[in-house]
């Protein structure tokens, strides 16, 4: 046992050696993408996982206090962050934190967006609210209320229900059921019973319903019928979101459950106390257990570990980094191939005397990471414009307007400052007419760039290649060539060719250090032993 601890150190310590504890943006382009993060964990998988850009440094957009509980995890909807507290729901803007409107209802967990509408889970009923016209299209019953997220699929609504634990007299009302609602009406089509509450929120794959219970199962069903396609036991309850990850399906259960997504089988057991469900992305699952979290991959083995300030609340993978928001109300992000820390945020929103009251959430929305706390508290985390700024005036200064243009229009639409704020709408205006007259130059910019990409790639030169390629991205959409499609396969290509490769140069070195850690204490032992 002391001999596998030590070798698991051996391997932390050297991911962390190797890739350092510090990380900058380097030379990479930042791209727009614009997302939503519309239900808990962000997607129907419950993944806690998005594609696109997300905050390199610990730059804050903006910060509130609601003076009020939060009773949800933050979801975004038409450039708005939405918050469901004790006895409203509140509409900030997601880049600038403005109140934009608010409603009152007495929500008991995370509301759901889908189109025009959100799904508020408010103690006894569902309320289906139309965002358009502000009203109430429908309500649904939920008798023992129900601390489930809505999920949406198909012109259906899935959810469980069980008793809330802050509601009085709620055991006499639980129904204890899955239910699947018309998302039109309200109106039940169908509900299967289970033996314990559920609390948890049903997660979604290929026609497959997947959810837990308090009665130790998890459950997959049918979506369109309702009908067991079967059902495992595990240890404890299964409070949280089974979690789907390509063909298998996790579950926490004091345990954390890894389950055959078409037979249910369990296929291995990573021992951890801890109910709360992973994040998973980049073929690596990332599990917390308190203060400890974990990186295995989808066999099972550890690929990194480490220990943060403490207990772990909720978890959110994107862009390569891997974010954990704690107890103590602090923001930790790390790189997802290997646990080295990235940058960090203390909120100051712990306290010792309602600790538990500091527990939050995380959302990822259109580049934009925002945390809250049960407490009140919600924290956004922004790309810095200044890093856009620095982009764009090193661009301008080679005479590559439409690279400088594109640069200085992300750091205007990001930018507070009026003075710079005008200083950089007159370069806009003086590239503009640049630009305008150099659309040759421009088109031969692009093939050059092409071309010695392709250069740098026959010479396993990846990381400037990359560069290259997606300076030449940028210019693609102005010159409208035909290889814009080439470019961005060709990206993605060397995208995945460097994350495969930091991943398998951490374990040919985290294997090296293990042996000799490992022959050193061998040696230490014959020599005692002598």
């Amino acid at each position: 046992m002391k001999m596998k601890s030590l070798a698991l150190l051996a391997f932390f310590a050297t991911s962390m050696v190797v890739n350092g504890w510090n990380s900058s943006l380097g030379d990479a382009a930042i791209h727009d993408c614009h997302t939503e993060w519309t239900m808990l964990h962000g997607c129907r998988e419950r993944t806690g996982f998005t594609e696109g850009p997300a905050p390199d440094s610990p730059h804050v957009l903006w910060s509130i206090d609601l003076n009020e509980a939060i009773g949800s995890a933050p979801v975004s909807s038409n450039g708005h962050i939405i918050i469901l507290g004790s006895f409203s729901l509140f509409f900030f803007d997601l880049k600038t934190g403005e109140l934009v409107k608010s409603f009152d209802f007495q929500g008991s967990s995370t509301p759901t967006a889908s189109g025009s509408v959100l799904l508020i889970p408010c103690v006894w009923n569902l309320v289906c609210f139309d965002l358009t016209t502000e009203s109430v299209l429908w309500t649904s019953p939920l008798k023992g209320g129900s601390r489930s997220n809505p999920l949406v699929y198909s012109g259906k609504i899935f959810m469980g229900g069980g008793a809330c634990p802050w509601i009085e007299h709620a055991d006499k009302r639980e129904e204890k059921k899955v239910v699947c609602l018309d998302q039109f009406t309200g109106d039940v089509l169908w509900e299967f019973s289970t033996g314990g509450k559920v609390c948890s929120s049903p997660s979604l794959s290929e026609g497959t319903l997947f959810i837990g219970s308090e009665d130790t199962y998890v459950y997959a069903l049918d979506m369109s019928s309702g009908d067991v396609l079967w059902k495992t036991p595990l240890s404890a309850q299964v409070r949280d979101s089974p979690v789907v990850f390509g063909d298998i399906v996790l579950a926490a259960a004091k345990t954390l459950y890894c389950l055959d997504k078409k037979t249910g089988h369990i296929l291995w057991e990573f021992k951890a106390d801890s109910e709360k469900s992973p994040a998973a992305g980049y073929e690596l699952i990332f599990f917390a257990s308190g203060s400890r979290v974990y990186a295995l991959d989808v066999e099972g083995k550890v690929m990194w570990e480490c220990s943060l300030d403490s207990e772990v609340t909720s978890s959110l993978v994107a862009d390569s980094k891997v974010f954990f928001w704690t107890a103590a109300g602090t923001l930790h992000a790390l790189d997802a191939f290997t646990g080295s820390r990235l940058w960090f945020y203390e909120s100051g929103t712990y306290d010792e005397n309602h600790a538990s009251f500091s527990k939050g959430t995380l959302a990822l929305s259109d580049s934009t990471l925002v945390a809250s706390t049960s407490n009140g508290k919600i924290f956004a985390f922004g790309i810095d414009p200044e890093l856009y700024l620095e982009k764009a005036m090193k661009y301008e200064e080679k005479n590559q307007y439409c690279l400088a243009y594109q640069f200085y229009s992300k750091a205007l639409s990001r930018c507070e400052d009026p003075q710079i704020k005008e200083d950089i709408e007159e370069r806009l205006e003086r590239i503009e007419k640049e630009k305008l007259t150099e659309p040759d130059q421009s088109r031969a910019e692009f093939d050059q760039l092409l071309t010695q990409a392709y250069s740098l790639l026959y010479e396993g030169n990846d990381k400037q290649a990359l560069q290259l390629l997606e300076e030449a991205q940028a210019l693609a959409s102005y010159v409208k060539s035909e290889r814009a499609e080439e470019v961005e396969c060709l990206i993605k290509s060397v995208e995945q060719k460097n994350k495969e490769k930091k991943l398998r140069f951490a374990l040919i070195v985290g294997g090296v250090s293990t042996l000799l850690l490992l022959l050193m204490f061998a040696k230490m032992r014959r020599k005692k032993e002598s």
